[in-house]
């Protein structure tokens, strides 16, 4: 265990991977990211059992001079040397901490962890040119060198680190995507910490807050979900008011444009093409944007909707003209409809409006992205889980004008396609006629301009599960929430 007496929770794969990666007999090269809170460190920190040679945690936004300074401040306490002077240039940084390595008993693991890596490389640092040589001429191929480069800022990592072209060409041999935590997981934590709550309050949690960890910690036990909620977000001093903007300047350097798409996702829920996003944000279609498009999909709060492949495609069909974005990060979505622009001064306003039916609406769509953060467990449940299949959307008009949006379709090999529909509600659902009836439409539009010759199967995802009426027949699969905690 590590020195902390926070017990670890969930990602049990991945710890018993990393450790078995960190005890191995040749040099190892691994990059771990994520977004900022989700607890990559903690991860890292178990797996190594708090013992590094050497752990350097990069700051934010402070130049060269300052990440030097911290630089060797960590390598003059683990090397007890207070003589160690501040160089000029990263490649003496790291001269100095392979001339440490060396002094090292050989033979023996030493784990380096550069935590938050990609603040280091300020602009015209040096410090990617430096940190690939000191890779390739002091750790490559020495067998007790275990290197881990972390951090938050994904795009960096995956850019400058999984997809090097230059002197880390080929060099990582592992490389880890520490995700928000699971409904499962999410249970394992409250459980192990005694919040003595039931799926139905934890599911509550997640839609607001998603699946992160570090949110889930500044909970407090025996409070009421919505007194929580009022202390995170409303509250005069609340700590997530202000995560916002530290999350979004912490993960890209320039946010501007990812915060401008996400909040033209954030207005229009069932997701926007990427044509309809430059005109709706009056911007040049270039690579750049392609680039935050992706940047923003790798971090986990958009998603792309492939579409439906109907037998009248055509190859020459360019699929990105279909493609829709959606925002899927929970904690924005929560944000952005209830905090950004609250304009009551309310302390207690989550408190007040709790069970007011005009947050049924956000309730929903809420629940239709905790599902999409859920898709292996709905597949599991489905009977799936091992069949060759792929999650996409559809949108579109017949030839009489009758018009159909599918937010989830599974379209599997054995010629069956499940046409999802993802309900909340406080009991268990109640279909009405009108709805039967609209559903009805739905199928048939989507048959009829898709030509598809595989059979439609109506699937229901819900919290409570289907209310048996006359109307219920028209579900041929139900998945309940409980379903999605596996």
């Amino acid at each position: 265990m590590t020195d902390t007496t926070q017990p670890f929770v969930g990602r049990h794969q991945q710890l018993a991977e990393l450790k078995k990666i960190l005890n191995s007999n040749k040099s190892e090269f691994i990059a771990i990211y994520g977004r900022r809170r989700v607890g990559k460190t903690f991860l890292v920190k178990e797996a190594a059992d708090n013992k590094f040679a050497f752990y350097f945690t990069a700051a934010h936004e402070v130049p060269k001079s300052e990440q030097l300074t911290n630089f060797i401040l960590q390598l003059r306490k683990v090397a007890q040397d207070d003589n160690i002077a501040v160089p000029q240039s990263w490649f003496e940084a790291f001269d100095l901490l392979g001339r440490y390595l060396d002094s090292l008993p050989l033979n023996q693991n030493k784990i380096l962890f550069f935590d938050e890596l990609p603040w280091a490389d300020t602009p015209k640092s040096g410090f990617l040119g430096a940190f690939e040589n000191f890779w390739n001429m002091r750790c490559a191929g020495k067998g007790d060198i275990k290197v881990i480069a972390c951090g938050s800022a994904t795009s960096w990592i995956i850019n400058k680190v999984i997809r090097n072209r230059g002197g880390l060409h080929n060099r990582l041999t592992h490389q880890f995507i520490v995700e928000p935590f699971t409904l499962r997981e999410s249970k394992e934590y409250f459980d192990v910490y005694g919040f003595k709550l039931t799926e139905e309050k934890i599911a509550e949690i997640y839609m607001i807050l998603g699946g992160i960890p570090y949110y889930f910690s500044l909970m407090e036990k025996g409070e009421s979900i919505p007194r929580n909620i009022d202390k995170l977000f409303f509250s005069s001093n609340a700590i997530l008011k202000n995560e916002f903007d530290k999350l979004y300047s912490a993960l890209f350097r320039n946010p501007q444009l990812h915060l401008e798409v996400i909040r033209a996702l954030g207005k229009k829920s069932s997701g926007l093409t990427r044509q309809e996003l430059i005109k709706k944000l009056k911007i040049s279609g270039n690579g750049s944007f392609s680039t935050v498009l992706r940047e923003l999909e790798e971090c986990g709060f958009i998603r792309s909707y492939l579409p439906f492949k109907t037998s009248s495609s055509k190859k020459s069909e360019k699929t990105a003209v279909k493609t829709l974005y959606q925002l899927v990060d929970l904690y924005t979505l929560f944000y952005l409809k209830f905090v950004e622009n609250h304009e009551y001064f309310d302390t207690d306003f989550w408190t007040s409006n709790y069970l007011d039916p005009s947050l049924n609406s956000w309730r929903g769509l809420a629940f239709e992205k905790l599902c999409l953060w859920h898709i292996p467990q709905i597949k599991e449940a489905l009977g799936i889980s091992g069949m060759s299949s792929r999650v996409c959307s559809w949108y579109g008009e017949d030839e009489k004008g009758g018009r159909a949006q599918i937010d989830l379709l599974i379209d599997r090999k054995d010629d069956v396609v499940n046409i999802c529909e993802m309900k909340y509600s406080r009991g268990d659902y109640a279909l009405t006629k009108s709805y039967s009836r609209e559903l009805e439409t739905k199928v048939d539009v989507f048959m009829n301009v898709t030509k598809t010759k595989k059979t439609p199967v109506m699937t229901f995802i819900t919290n409570n599960g289907i209310k048996n009426n006359q109307y219920s027949d028209i579900v041929q699969k139900s998945v309940t929430l409980h379903q999605l905690f596996r």
